[in-house]
C-alpha cells in the first residue's frame, strides 16, 4: 500500500513539475508592444545610387493607443546576417517614409525599413520592445 501512495505522490509531483515550465513564445512577423502593432512584409533588395546593395523592408505600423506616436519610436527593429548586426538607413523626407511621422490614435501605416546588405546571404530581421533590452518580440528570416 505504501509503495503505491509513494508511485501516485510521485507521479503527482512530475506532473506538477512539467506544467510549470515557462515556454518561450514563438516570434513571428507580428510584433505587438504596448498599444502598438509592427507586422513586418515582404523586402526588396537593391542597389542605391552610391552602388550599396540595400533591403528595403516593408511593415505596417498600427497605433491602438490614446495618443498619437511614431512608428520609430514604438519599436526597435534591426537587422542581421551572417549573425551580424546590419547597419540601418533611414530615408527621412522621402513620401513613402512614414516611420517618422505622427500617427494618430486607431490608424494604420506602411512604414519602410533600409538595411545595407554585407552579401546574398538570408537576413533576419528582429523587432525589439523599445527599452534598452530590446527583448525581441518578432521576426522575419529573408532567403533568397
Amino acid at each position: 500500500m505504501k509503495r503505491i501512495v509513494l508511485f501516485l505522490i510521485s507521479i503527482v509531483l512530475v506532473l506538477t513539475f512539467a506544467g510549470c515550465g515557462s515556454e518561450e513564445k514563438e516570434l513571428t512577423n507580428r510584433a505587438v508592444y504596448e498599444n502598438y502593432t509592427l507586422v513586418i512584409g515582404e523586402a526588396v533588395r537593391f542597389t542605391d545610387e552610391n552602388g550599396t546593395k540595400m533591403l528595403k523592408v516593408h511593415a505596417v505600423y498600427t497605433n491602438s493607443g490614446k495618443e498619437s506616436q511614431y512608428a520609430a519610436s514604438s519599436f526597435a527593429v534591426r537587422a542581421f546576417q551572417n549573425d551580424k548586426e546590419l547597419e540601418q538607413f533611414y530615408n527621412v523626407g522621402n513620401e513613402d517614409d512614414n516611420i517618422t511621422k505622427e500617427v494618430q490614435n486607431g490608424a494604420s501605416v506602411n512604414v519602410i525599413y533600409y538595411f545595407a546588405l554585407s552579401d546574398s546571404s538570408e537576413v533576419e530581421i528582429l523587432v525589439g520592445e523599445p527599452t534598452a533590452e530590446m527583448k525581441s518580440i518578432g521576426r522575419r528570416i529573408y532567403t533568397w
